[in-house]
């Protein structure tokens, strides 16, 4: 027999897988945001430049989704940047709805579903991409909750769930609207995802010195040579610049972080192997 949803017995249950996942010293990582990036073999193509100048030239200039995401998230020391990231992508795709709890996506994804690595980090692909069309993601305030362990483990409300409901990634009938962006020229198909209105999450390696010394004095990260970390991270691209050849990207840090919180990755970073995956929603 299941548990119901934020009975004591359940509360206790999570309470120890809670323990397990956060609190083991031999295996946290801290250096991870919540993303763990897939194995690459660094390749080097002109093709790569070539697709990417064919698609600028084909419609050059820039684009941004407006409103965009209404919420900057401080994932703090929640290894929850997957469902930021994903929240923010839906609050861009659907500008009038509230405000989203990030936190309750991952929930789902990480108590519910058991896809949290033993850091309690998520995977970026459709595993985690399927529930915004099945449980969805319900407004801040029915789910509360700080970004704090404590707050990422608390179990959400019956109110909670049936909210999300409401909040849902739309179908077309056979299939929910994501897809894996591939092709030769990862910053090309991102700029065409945007122009259409798509918002994109993009999966990558973290570069040493993020968040605090990573981007140069306009807030752009250009450099695919810099060192790279140990760990991942995950965010939203709500616009692109043909001038600064970068997207625009929405954090997860607060928005008191890099530009109001928000920076540029440049299209060479985007074609770079620091980048592991790219999911565009709608």
């Amino acid at each position: 027999m299941g548990l119901k949803k934020g009975s004591i017995l359940q509360n206790s249950a999570e309470s120890i897988m809670l323990a397990a996942l956060f609190l083991h010293p031999a295996t946290t990582d801290v250096t991870t945001r919540g993303y763990t990036p897939p194995a690459l073999v660094p390749t080097i193509s002109s093709a790569v430049a070539a697709a990417r100048a064919a698609a600028i030239a084909a419609a050059p200039g820039e684009h941004m989704l407006l409103p965009g995401p209404r919420t900057f998230y401080d994932q703090q020391k929640v290894p929850c940047c997957v469902s930021c990231a994903l929240a923010s992508a839906m609050e861009a795709l659907n500008p009038s709805w509230p405000r989203l709890a990030a936190l309750f996506h991952y929930y789902v994804c990480n108590f519910e579903r058991g896809l949290g690595d033993p850091n309690g980090s998520l995977p970026l692909g459709s595993a985690t991409l399927t529930p915004l069309g099945v449980e969805g993601v319900c407004e801040s305030v029915d789910y509360p909750v700080p970004f704090t362990i404590a707050g990422a483990s608390t179990p959400p409300s019956q109110v909670a769930f049936d909210d999300a409901k409401m909040h849902r990634l739309a179908g077309d009938g056979s299939s929910l609207r994501f897809r894996r962006l591939t092709g030769t020229s990862i910053a090309a198909a991102v700029r065409d995802a945007l122009n259409q209105e798509h918002p994109v999450v993009i999966g990558f390696t973290l570069p040493v010195g993020y968040p605090d010394r990573f981007l140069d004095s306009s807030y752009a990260w250009n450099d695919p040579m810099i060192a790279r970390d140990t760990g991942g991270h995950c965010v939203t691209a709500v616009g692109f610049s043909d001038a600064r050849s970068a997207v625009r990207i929405h954090d997860c840090q607060g928005a008191s972080a890099f530009d109001r919180g928000r920076w540029w990755m440049g299209y060479r970073i985007l074609d770079s192997t620091f980048v592991g995956d790219a999911f565009s929603l709608g």
